[in-house]
């Protein structure tokens, strides 16, 4: 009986742990998700790039925009 009970915190505890690694690991993914959106923001404002570049940073920006919070 105690080897269950064991089994069953252990159960639990395990849990609670995976969920607040998955908060944790959200949370530095929206970090990381806020840090690339302004650094293609900020190369987007720099005037010395060309139409293919331009493009492909609005584009990644859309894309990025999409998965922020």
């Amino acid at each position: 009986m105690k080897q269950k009970n064991i089994n069953v915190l252990a159960g639990i505890i395990s849990r609670l742990t995976g969920r607040k690694e998955k908060e944790y690991m959200d949370s530095l993914s929206q970090e990381k998700l806020e840090r690339n959106i302004q650094a293609a923001k900020d190369r987007l404002e720099e005037g010395n790039l060309s139409v293919c570049q331009k493009q492909e940073y609005e584009k990644t920006l859309r894309h990025l925009e999409k998965y922020r919070k």
